[in-house]
């Protein structure tokens, strides 16, 4: 009669196989979930995105307000306060007896 033991390891080319394929479906989800491309790569990706489209709405008024400002300048279409207001900022001019108070500009 041949005894088999009971508490011993067997190790066969069935179980080496599964724990082949045990180990390369853990690297394969470790990698989908912390890799370069995985999920969380993928939400932070979506996040600097968003973060972007907010900074180009931002801008994107930032430059309709400026071609305003300057439409108001063009010579077909001059606005006389805009062009007193200019006058007055870059050369300095006021009337006598005006009080001129200035504010310090923001800085970004």
């Amino acid at each position: 009669m041949i005894d088999k033991p009971s508490n011993s390891f067997n190790f066969t080319k069935k179980r080496a196989f599964n724990v082949l394929m045990l180990l390369m479906l853990l690297y394969f989800i470790f990698h989908s979930v912390y890799g370069s491309r995985g999920i969380l790569a993928y939400f932070k990706l979506q996040a600097e995105l968003s973060s972007s489209h907010k900074k180009l709405e931002l801008l994107r008024a930032e430059r309709l307000e400026i071609e305003n400002r300057t439409k108001l300048l063009r010579h077909e279409s001059i606005d006389k306060d805009m062009l007193d207001e200019k006058i007055r900022n870059v050369l300095g001019f006021s009337a006598p007896g005006e009080k001129i108070f200035k504010t310090p500009l923001k800085s970004n």
